[in-house]
Protein backbone atom coordinates (compact mmCIF):
# COMPACT_ATOMS: atom_id res chain seq x y z
CA UNK A 1 0.00 0.00 0.00
CA UNK A 2 1.24 3.50 0.59
CA UNK A 3 4.43 4.47 2.19
CA UNK A 4 2.77 6.43 4.82
CA UNK A 5 0.97 3.07 6.22
CA UNK A 6 4.08 1.46 5.62
CA UNK A 7 6.29 4.05 8.26
CA UNK A 8 4.05 3.29 10.05
CA UNK A 9 3.73 -0.16 10.81
CA UNK A 10 6.80 -1.40 9.27
CA UNK A 11 7.10 -3.64 6.17
CA UNK A 12 5.52 -6.81 5.73
CA UNK A 13 7.34 -9.37 3.98
CA UNK A 14 6.47 -11.34 1.27
CA UNK A 15 8.82 -14.23 1.38
CA UNK A 16 10.69 -13.24 -1.17
CA UNK A 17 13.80 -11.50 -1.31
CA UNK A 18 13.11 -8.10 0.70
CA UNK A 19 10.61 -6.96 -1.12
CA UNK A 20 7.19 -6.43 1.00
CA UNK A 21 3.81 -4.57 0.62
CA UNK A 22 3.31 -1.93 2.74
CA UNK A 23 0.57 -2.40 4.95
CA UNK A 24 -0.55 1.47 4.99
CA UNK A 25 0.09 4.43 2.35
CA UNK A 26 1.81 7.63 2.82
CA UNK A 27 -0.59 10.49 2.53
CA UNK A 28 -0.74 13.57 0.35
CA UNK A 29 -2.62 16.68 0.05
CA UNK A 30 -4.09 17.55 -3.48
CA UNK A 31 -6.97 19.09 -5.19
CA UNK A 32 -9.80 15.88 -5.77
CA UNK A 33 -10.03 15.04 -9.14
CA UNK A 34 -12.44 12.34 -8.25
CA UNK A 35 -16.20 13.30 -7.36
CA UNK A 36 -17.00 12.14 -4.09
CA UNK A 37 -19.52 12.90 -0.92
CA UNK A 38 -18.66 15.89 1.13
CA UNK A 39 -16.44 14.77 3.60
CA UNK A 40 -16.42 14.56 7.21
CA UNK A 41 -13.95 16.94 8.57
CA UNK A 42 -10.46 15.83 10.03
CA UNK A 43 -7.62 17.33 11.31
CA UNK A 44 -5.37 19.17 9.20
CA UNK A 45 -1.56 17.62 8.73
CA UNK A 46 0.82 19.96 10.05
CA UNK A 47 3.44 19.11 7.31
CA UNK A 48 1.83 18.86 4.11
CA UNK A 49 3.75 16.05 1.94
CA UNK A 50 5.65 17.37 -1.19
CA UNK A 51 5.67 15.96 -4.92
CA UNK A 52 8.28 16.80 -7.04
CA UNK A 53 8.30 20.08 -9.76
CA UNK A 54 8.20 17.41 -12.42
CA UNK A 55 5.92 14.97 -12.37
CA UNK A 56 5.08 12.99 -15.64
CA UNK A 57 2.00 14.77 -17.02
CA UNK A 58 2.96 15.38 -20.33
CA UNK A 59 -0.21 13.45 -21.88
CA UNK A 60 -3.83 13.35 -20.81
CA UNK A 61 -3.36 9.78 -20.03
CA UNK A 62 -0.54 10.40 -17.47
CA UNK A 63 -1.86 13.35 -16.00
CA UNK A 64 -5.27 11.28 -15.22
CA UNK A 65 -3.03 8.55 -13.69
CA UNK A 66 -0.91 11.38 -11.56
CA UNK A 67 -4.46 12.48 -10.58
CA UNK A 68 -5.67 9.22 -9.33
CA UNK A 69 -2.27 8.54 -7.61
CA UNK A 70 -2.54 11.95 -5.50
CA UNK A 71 -5.69 11.81 -4.57
CA UNK A 72 -5.03 8.31 -3.19
CA UNK A 73 -2.55 10.05 -1.08
CA UNK A 74 -4.89 12.97 -0.09
CA UNK A 75 -8.03 10.13 0.80
CA UNK A 76 -5.06 8.30 3.03
CA UNK A 77 -3.79 10.99 4.82
CA UNK A 78 -7.56 12.69 5.54
CA UNK A 79 -7.87 8.78 7.46
CA UNK A 80 -4.42 8.55 8.25
CA UNK A 81 -4.03 12.09 10.16
CA UNK A 82 -7.45 10.82 12.63
CA UNK A 83 -7.72 7.00 12.02
CA UNK A 84 -10.25 6.35 15.67
CA UNK A 85 -12.78 10.10 13.81
CA UNK A 86 -14.24 7.84 11.44
CA UNK A 87 -17.19 5.01 10.98
CA UNK A 88 -17.53 5.88 7.01
CA UNK A 89 -14.96 5.00 4.78
CA UNK A 90 -16.91 5.25 1.49
CA UNK A 91 -14.27 7.65 0.65
CA UNK A 92 -11.75 5.22 1.14
CA UNK A 93 -13.18 3.07 -1.92
CA UNK A 94 -13.47 5.83 -4.68
CA UNK A 95 -9.33 6.06 -5.20
CA UNK A 96 -9.15 2.23 -4.50
CA UNK A 97 -9.45 -0.72 -6.48
CA UNK A 98 -8.79 -4.75 -6.22
CA UNK A 99 -6.53 -5.76 -3.28
CA UNK A 100 -5.98 -2.02 -2.58
CA UNK A 101 -9.63 -1.18 -1.75
CA UNK A 102 -9.05 -4.07 1.40
CA UNK A 103 -5.91 -2.76 1.98
CA UNK A 104 -6.38 0.80 2.65
CA UNK A 105 -8.62 -0.35 5.69
CA UNK A 106 -6.45 -2.62 7.10
CA UNK A 107 -3.70 0.20 7.08
CA UNK A 108 -6.12 2.63 9.04
CA UNK A 109 -7.15 -0.33 11.22
CA UNK A 110 -3.68 -0.89 12.44
CA UNK A 111 -2.73 2.71 12.81
CA UNK A 112 -5.41 2.35 14.96
CA UNK A 113 -4.65 -0.95 17.14
CA UNK A 114 -1.10 1.08 17.62
CA UNK A 115 -3.09 3.92 18.79
CA UNK A 116 -1.05 6.23 16.42
CA UNK A 117 -1.76 9.24 13.60
CA UNK A 118 0.08 10.29 10.85
CA UNK A 119 0.22 14.30 10.63
CA UNK A 120 2.24 14.79 7.71
CA UNK A 121 5.29 15.05 6.16
CA UNK A 122 5.82 12.57 3.41
CA UNK A 123 8.05 13.29 0.38
CA UNK A 124 7.62 11.57 -2.92
CA UNK A 125 10.65 11.54 -5.49
CA UNK A 126 11.39 10.37 -8.98
CA UNK A 127 8.13 10.06 -9.99
CA UNK A 128 7.32 7.86 -13.06
CA UNK A 129 4.96 6.09 -14.89
CA UNK A 130 4.70 3.00 -17.41
CA UNK A 131 1.69 2.27 -18.79
CA UNK A 132 1.18 -1.42 -18.62
CA UNK A 133 -1.58 -2.38 -20.91
CA UNK A 134 -4.67 -0.66 -21.86
CA UNK A 135 -6.37 0.60 -18.31
CA UNK A 136 -3.42 -1.04 -16.55
CA UNK A 137 -0.17 1.48 -15.44
CA UNK A 138 2.31 1.77 -12.71
CA UNK A 139 3.78 5.02 -11.15
CA UNK A 140 7.13 3.77 -9.06
CA UNK A 141 8.73 6.59 -7.15
CA UNK A 142 10.70 6.99 -4.07
CA UNK A 143 8.65 7.25 -0.57
CA UNK A 144 11.34 9.39 1.89
CA UNK A 145 10.13 8.52 5.60
CA UNK A 146 12.52 11.24 7.03
CA UNK A 147 10.39 13.91 7.39
CA UNK A 148 7.45 12.28 8.52
CA UNK A 149 5.46 12.95 11.52
CA UNK A 150 3.78 10.10 13.42
CA UNK A 151 2.42 10.45 16.78
CA UNK A 152 0.63 8.35 19.82
CA UNK A 153 -2.85 9.64 19.75
CA UNK A 154 -3.86 9.57 23.12
CA UNK A 155 -0.42 11.65 24.41
CA UNK A 156 0.25 13.32 21.21
CA UNK A 157 4.23 12.12 21.33
CA UNK A 158 6.05 11.02 19.19
CA UNK A 159 5.95 7.44 17.49
CA UNK A 160 9.02 6.12 15.78
CA UNK A 161 8.11 3.18 13.66
CA UNK A 162 11.41 1.33 12.89
CA UNK A 163 11.73 1.72 8.78
CA UNK A 164 13.67 2.84 6.10
CA UNK A 165 15.12 6.26 5.65
CA UNK A 166 13.32 5.54 1.60
CA UNK A 167 11.62 3.02 0.03
CA UNK A 168 10.94 2.60 -3.94
CA UNK A 169 7.18 2.25 -4.30
CA UNK A 170 5.31 0.78 -7.30
CA UNK A 171 1.46 1.77 -7.12
CA UNK A 172 -0.71 -0.39 -9.79
CA UNK A 173 -2.96 2.21 -11.19
CA UNK A 174 -6.30 0.46 -13.14
CA UNK A 175 -8.47 2.71 -14.87
CA UNK A 176 -12.24 2.38 -14.42
CA UNK A 177 -15.01 1.87 -16.68
CA UNK A 178 -15.91 5.96 -15.57
CA UNK A 179 -12.28 6.55 -17.05
CA UNK A 180 -11.11 7.71 -13.33
CA UNK A 181 -7.42 6.39 -12.27
CA UNK A 182 -7.36 4.39 -8.92
CA UNK A 183 -4.89 2.50 -6.92
CA UNK A 184 -4.75 -1.63 -7.22
CA UNK A 185 -2.05 -2.53 -5.45
CA UNK A 186 1.22 -0.71 -3.43
CA UNK A 187 4.26 -3.02 -3.39
CA UNK A 188 7.70 -1.63 -2.17
CA UNK A 189 11.24 -2.38 -1.11
CA UNK A 190 13.77 0.00 1.21
CA UNK A 191 15.85 1.34 -1.04
CA UNK A 192 18.19 4.41 -1.09
CA UNK A 193 16.72 7.06 -3.47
Amino acid sequence: MLIAVVLLVGCAGDGGGGASESPEPTAVTTSSPVASPTPTTSPSPTVIPTYPSDLPTESAEEAAIIAGWQEYWRVFEKFAADPNGFTDFTETQYVTTDEESVGILESISSMRERGVRMVGGSVFRDVSIEVLEEGVAEVVYCADTTQMDVRYVESDEPYQPDVADSYRETATMREGKDGTWRVAKIRNEAASC
